[in-house]
């Protein structure tokens, strides 16, 4: 998608450059080996508003088959693909819209047609994301989840609690099976959880209500900054290039920059992973900035240089992290990134078959452990792989033990402050290590050795 787009607005040459970013993000490379649907949302975002815009050129009856199709299958990834979808969509038609004001008119097509199409293409949406759930017929709630944090999404708590014979027919509703029940009891539940929010850690604070910063600054730490520099130039090569056919080219900006906005109110900072999807748009003008620089700066000598200097430069980015893509920053974060930020960023559990070899290399004793992942280690130990710790057990928060103690960087931000807070303490639950030496597990996890008291 990201070399279908680039090539029809922009040519083959930004094309080829814009599929070379995408293919080498540190991001991409990360979450590509994980099985999570990060990477299939991001792929199908691409789709649905590629073929939004083909629809826009040209509307059809094909066409909006097809997008709605595209459509179905994005709501199928991730619930989160329903607002991004939107998102993106909606600047692209006002795009469409302020440009027909001026210079350009929709395409010859009656406005009844073109509202056929889009009612065509929702149908088809919701027929497939039903199909995923093989036609299932289920509540959107239960009786035993009374009363239901649905009415209180939709802002209808109060009234269904005033009024009891209004709250029992829509306890009724909304127990009594129907389609698309299972999608709207997932996002019932995404929704609940925005709305209560997630412990995280962002610049030293934990808190679980988010950040707006949070991910226009993990966007500037976690992507490779030559990136971010073609994607400036991109951005300047836009507006050289003048209005004509203006709001297509601007389409990937404008899409990322709403679905980022979108993003920017979420409660869940928990990883630069939920923006995923804007990086194949991003890469698209990317790429449209290695061609523009290639071709802006004279002598050529000068254009050239500096382009493969910043080429280099981001082909030496990924190298260097390799294999281990997941805590990659770059330069900006400094020494310690885990000041910034843990999580899916930084500490996923990814390093825990890095401890397992670790610990074969120590001598046999308790390990102690407060790990992402550490769980593992357990089934390891009951099936009795050679090397496998004799004897494991979690460590509490507070609990001072002897031995050998893995703890991972999000226990030490994330956990160890939720328990301080819980118990009214003064300091966190893993401070207590800072005064012994620990041995670095890959990016995520410290290995200490404590001596007995």
């Amino acid at each position: 998608m990201v070399w279908v787009w680039t090539r029809r607005f922009f040519g083959e040459a930004p094309a080829l450059a814009a599929v070379f970013f995408f293919q080498g993000l540190p991001l991409v490379l990360a979450h590509s080996g994980l099985a999570t649907m990060d990477v299939p949302a991001a792929a199908l975002l691409a789709v649905v508003l590629y073929l939004e815009l083909r629809w826009i050129e040209s509307p059809s009856t094909r066409r909006a088959l097809g997008l709605g199709a595209a459509a179905g299958l994005a709501v199928l990834t991730k619930h989160s693909m329903v607002p991004f979808v939107v998102a993106g969509s909606l600047p692209i038609l006002a795009a469409k819209w302020i440009a027909g004001r001026r210079t350009e008119r929709w395409p010859a097509s009656p406005l009844r047609r073109r509202l056929g199409h889009l009612a065509l293409a929702g149908a088809v949406c919701l027929f497939v994301a039903w199909a995923g759930y093989r036609f299932s017929l289920t509540p959107p709630s239960v009786p035993s989840g009374r009363p239901h944090s649905l009415f209180r999404l939709m802002g209808i708590d109060r009234l269904a609690a005033d009024h009891p014979r209004i709250g029992d027919a829509l306890n009724r509703l909304v127990e009594t099976p129907m389609p698309f029940g299972d999608l709207f009891r997932g996002g019932r539940l995404v929704a609940a959880h925005n709305a209560v929010g997630h412990p995280a850690v962002f610049l030293g604070e934990v808190r679980e209500t988010g950040w707006w910063q949070f991910f226009p600054v993990l966007l500037a730490v976690k992507t490779p900054i030559p990136f971010l520099i073609f994607l400036a130039i991109g951005c300047g090569a836009l507006f050289r290039r003048g209005r004509e056919n203006g709001w297509k080219r601007f389409s990937p900006i404008l899409a990322s920059g709403a679905i980022l906005l979108l993003a920017m109110t979420s409660r869940i900072d928990i990883g630069l992973r939920h923006l995923l999807p804007i990086f194949p748009l991003l890469s698209v003008v990317a790429g449209l900035g290695l061609h523009d620089l290639l071709r802006a700066m004279k002598p050529r000598t000068v254009s050239i240089s500096a382009s493969a200097v910043l080429v280099l430069w981001f082909v030496a980015s990924p190298a260097a992290a390799h294999p281990d893509y997941l805590p990659y920053f770059n330069e900006l974060a400094g020494a310690h990134p885990e000041r910034i930020t843990v999580d899916s960023d930084l500490d996923w559990g990814q390093d825990v078959k890095r401890l397992f070899a670790a610990l074969r290399d120590l001598p046999s004793g308790k390990l102690w452990y407060a790990c992402v992942g550490c769980a593992y280690l357990n089934r390891v130990a009951e099936l009795g792989v050679p090397g496998a710790p004799p004897e494991l057990e979690e460590l509490a928060a507070f609990r001072r033990v002897s031995g050998f103690v893995a703890v991972s960087e999000w226990a030490i931000a994330v956990k160890g402050e939720m328990e301080r807070r819980r118990l009214l303490r003064t300091e966190r639950g893993f401070d207590w290590l800072r005064s012994f030496p620990f041995r670095r597990v890959g990016a995520s996890i410290r290995l200490y050795r404590v001596p007995a008291r």
